[in-house]
This record gives structure tokens, sequence and C-alpha cells, in this order.
């Protein structure tokens, strides 16, 4: 199921998605989710910003995508992403809101964060695990200006 998630990513996004969200056990409530996923490339994310980041919000098949390439933009966002942090694990599943916000670097790497509705949908090992993510709301608003 893992792989064909990952390839049904990578075909909707036309790039290789990395291995942020294959790190091996549980992710701690209060982390900041951009250093708590294992992926070098996000977690220096205040070093290195991202050429990209794009955010898919496809709510019960209507799907909105937002492309950040503007400098300042990336940047604003960046801080906003910046403050998110893992919440406590629920088990509410929402069908039809499949959302994703993805973050492309100068060299090509590539980092896919999968959500559903907004809570991280977190593979670990064999299962799936939904985790709240406080302060995604602030970084969605930016984006969408909802």
């Amino acid at each position: 199921m893992r792989l064909f998630l990952l390839i049904l990513m990578t075909a909707l996004q036309g790039c290789t998605a990395s291995p942020a969200q294959e790190k091996e056990g549980s992710l701690q409530v209060g982390e900041y989710l951009y250093e708590a996923l294992g992926d070098e490339k996000l977690a220096g994310i205040g070093d290195e910003l991202p050429e990209c980041i794009r955010v898919i919000s496809d709510d019960n098949g209507l799907r909105e995508i937002a492309n950040l390439t503007d400098t300042e933009e990336i940047a604003a966002a960046a801080e906003l992403f910046k403050a998110v942090q893992i919440g406590k694990k629920t088990d509410i599943y929402v069908t039809d809101r499949y959302n994703s916000v993805s973050f492309t670097f100068a060299d090509g790497e590539k980092t896919v964060i999968t959500l559903n509705d907004r809570n991280l949908e977190w593979k670990n090992n064999d299962t799936t695990e939904l985790y709240e993510l406080e302060g995604m709301n602030d970084f969605w608003k930016s984006i969408f200006q909802d």
C-alpha cells in the first residue's frame, strides 16, 4: 500500500518523493513537524529555502493547487510551516480530503507530506497513524486565503 501511495504521489506531482514519511516509530507531541519527519532537507528549511512549495487541497474532488515560487512568498510560508507542531494522535479519518504539501529544493530533491484533511498521515512500519497538527491552519490560511 505504501508503494502505491508513493507512486501515486509521484505521478501527481511529477517528481520522486523523499522518505520523509517513512521514519520508524511514533512521533512525539510538541515536536516541530519539519524536524520530526527525519528528512534532512526539510529539517534545514531555515538555512536553505525550497525553490517551490506546492500545496494541494482536495476537498471531495474539488482540487485546488497553490504553487509558491516567489522568494518572499516561500520565505513567509516556510516561517509559518516551521511553527507547525505534532499534536495528539487521532483516529478520525476524513474521506475525500486528501491534501499534501511538497517542497522542491534547488538540487531537485523533493519532500512530500501527506495530509488527511489537515492532519498528518504518518506511515509507521505497516500502519498508518494520524496526528493533529498544531499551527497547520495558519499555514493553510496563508496559502489559500481561507
